[in-house]
């Protein structure tokens, strides 16, 4: 749990508590994401340059966190789970990690359906709006936008091509091209 109490040491990817270091052995409290309590969760402990496993058992990077303290983190691909709850950030530092209320999410990069190479939704400086040549706008997730919602990039797909999660990365694959 959270305090630590009853419910005992949270475990890899659990909501936790920073000032207390509510986590279970060799692992710590951060928020990767965003200063304070809000969404901590445990993370892995590591050393700069060692091999590290992040949260649904997904290799990571020993990283510093704003703390200063080693933690493994998790870099996924588009559409890839990401946020303190996945112990992930996204690979690509143009993408989205657009998150629920308990800080899971997934990578993304926004675009308008109507014009793809635009997207509707205000993003950070350096961050990707808009699909690349190649890629297609795809409906089947959502972002809401002051009234609209934005699709999301996705890499081109064929009739019978496999979606949903790839086992080994985690990471969604959705149909392009106006497929389902």
């Amino acid at each position: 749990g959270v305090d630590g109490g009853a419910a005992g040491p949270a475990e890899l990817g659990e909501p936790c508590h920073l000032a207390l270091d509510t986590c279970a052995f060799g692992l710590v409290c951060s928020n990767v994401f965003m200063g304070g309590d809000d969404f901590a969760t445990c993370y892995a402990r590591c050393a700069p340059g060692d091999a590290c496993t992040g949260a649904r058992g997904r290799a990571g990077v020993c990283e510093s966190d704003a703390r200063g303290q080693n933690v493994c983190v998790v870099k996924s691909p588009n559409l890839g789970p990401c946020g303190n709850g996945e112990t992930a950030q996204c690979a690509d530092p143009g993408q989205l990690c657009a998150l629920d209320d308990l800080y899971r999410g997934l990578c993304v990069v926004p675009c308008d359906p109507l014009e793809p190479d635009s997207c509707r939704l205000p993003v950070a400086e350096g961050a990707r709006c808009g699909c690349r040549a190649g890629e297609s706008c795809s409906l089947e997730i959502t972002l809401s936008v002051g009234g609209g919602e934005d699709g999301v990039c996705v890499a081109p797909s064929s009739p019978g091509d496999p979606c949903g999660p790839d086992a080994q990365t985690g990471a969604l694959r959705l149909c392009g091209g106006g497929l389902t």
